[in-house]
């Protein structure tokens, strides 16, 4: 380690690795952990209220009626099938509870989504089928085109008056 070429090389591999660590220690102190508790009580307010809006104005509507093109999220006979979630099902559940509301709740990992969907039972034998999957924020979009990940597509949802019936 005589050189100047050593000695620079050396030098630049210090500041590189010192760069980093000061960085990496950085995010730890500044960065605050996932709200994950807020994102839990956003999906079991959406899941409310489409649950009372199921329950009450959907009662004369077909058994296997699809509220959203494409047939994902809807009235159907029987639950979203695939590997149940059971962390997600209590913590929602809970969130449903303080609510008011305590529908029996299923969640579950398809193999033909690449989303949990969620699952609740409407009391008279048809079950509310709604997938937890949103869009990305537009920055969070542009990271994910920037480190080239495509997420699966989600149609947009669309409500229509007529598949709704009210009392």
């Amino acid at each position: 380690m005589n050189t100047l070429r050593a000695k620079i090389t050396f030098l630049l591999v210090a500041a590189i690795l010192a760069v980093v660590i000061l960085a990496t220690v950085l995010s730890f102190f500044m960065l605050e952990r996932p709200r994950v508790d807020k994102a839990i009580d956003a999906a079991a307010m959406q899941i409310a209220l489409a649950y009372s809006l199921t329950t009450d104005a959907a009662r004369a509507a077909a058994s296997d009626a699809s509220i959203v093109a494409g047939g994902i999220v809807g009235v159907k006979n029987a639950p979203a099938a695939g590997t149940s979630i059971d962390r997600a099902e209590q913590d929602l559940s809970g969130k449903l509870r303080q609510r008011g509301l305590s529908p029996n709740l299923t969640v579950t990992l398809s193999p033909e989504h690449a989303w949990p969907v969620a699952s609740v039972d409407l009391g008279d034998g048809r079950w509310l089928v709604m997938p937890r999957h949103t869009q990305p924020e537009p920055d969070v979009q542009a990271l994910l085109n920037q480190i080239r990940i495509t997420l699966p597509s989600q149609p947009p949802p669309r409500i229509k008056t007529s598949q709704i019936t009210p009392k």
